[in-house]
Order: structure tokens, then C-alpha cells, then sequence
């Protein structure tokens, strides 16, 4: 698997306020199905739950999937150089604990989500939370 880099540049906005804007170069979707997708009956058609890798560093959601896939193309290193997960919300399908805090155990990760979610990962010292609010922008590491 080839593994690309993002391109940025700053570029002037409104009353000159520098912005860094990001190209992203590779989505790399980690499964696109929906809540029934049973790990435990894979058949040809296997899309696992909703999650995306970007540019290697960003999981938009970490549920049970995540590692299944990984270890499926062979690439049991893919996550190392994950920094930053949104969780979008608390559904099984697009979060699970375990996997959060395996992530965790490769490296320093800050992980956007909303209370409840932070809640029950708990404390780690490898987990920065970045609390998220409906309808409120955020920031997680160079992604807004």
C-alpha cells in the first residue's frame, strides 16, 4: 500500500488572518456498511462498519472493525501513525472502547467526541479528549 503525504500552504483570508489549508491526498475508507455487519459472519460481501482513515493520522470512528480490516489487507501496522479519532456519536458501529484504547497503546492519540463517549473510555495517559458540541466548530490536531 502507498502511502501518500498532505500538501499545505498558508493563504491570506479576511483582514489578513493567515489560514493553513490542508489537501488531503488519500481517504481510505476502513468499512461503509451499516450497524448489522456481524464481524463474526463474514461472507464475500463483508463491508464492516462506517470508518475512514485520512492521510494515515485522522479515524473519523473506531468501532469493533477497525483492526479486522487492517489485519485483512495485511497492513498490521496501518494505525501508526493515527494522532487524532472523531467519534461522531456512541453507537456500537462507530465506537468501540477496546479499539480506542488499543490505538492509544501505539501512541499519544487525542480522540473528539462528546461526554458520554468520553465517560466511558475514562482516563488514559496516552488519550487527550477534545470534547465536542453539536453544531460547534472544533479543532483536532491540524483538522478543523
Amino acid at each position: 500500500m502507498s502511502i501518500s503525504h498532505e500538501h499545505s500552504k498558508s493563504v491570506k483570508y479576511k483582514k489578513n488572518i493567515a489560514l493553513e489549508v490542508i489537501y488531503l491526498n488519500e481517504i481510505l475508507f476502513l468499512g461503509t456498511g451499516a450497524a448489522d455487519w456481524e464481524i463474526e459472519n463474514k461472507g464475500d460481501f463483508f463491508r464492516r462498519n462506517s470508518a475512514a482513515l485520512i492521510n494515515c493520522e485522522l479515524m473519523v470512528d473506531c468501532g469493533n472493525h477497525v483492526f479486522d480490516f487492517a489485519e485483512s489487507i495485511n497492513e498490521n501496522d496501518l494505525y501508526k501513525n493515527v494522532t487524532d479519532i472523531i467519534i461522531t456519536h456512541n453507537h456500537s458501529d462507530h465506537f468501540c472502547k477496546e479499539s480506542v484504547i488499543r490505538l492509544a497503546e501505539i501512541q499519544k492519540i487525542r480522540v473528539g467526541c462528546n461526554k458520554q463517549i468520553r465517560d466511558v473510555i475514562g482516563e488514559h495517559p496516552n488519550i487527550e479528549f477534545i470534547l465536542f458540541t453539536p453544531f460547534v466548530a472544533k479543532k483536532i490536531g491540524k483538522y478543523e
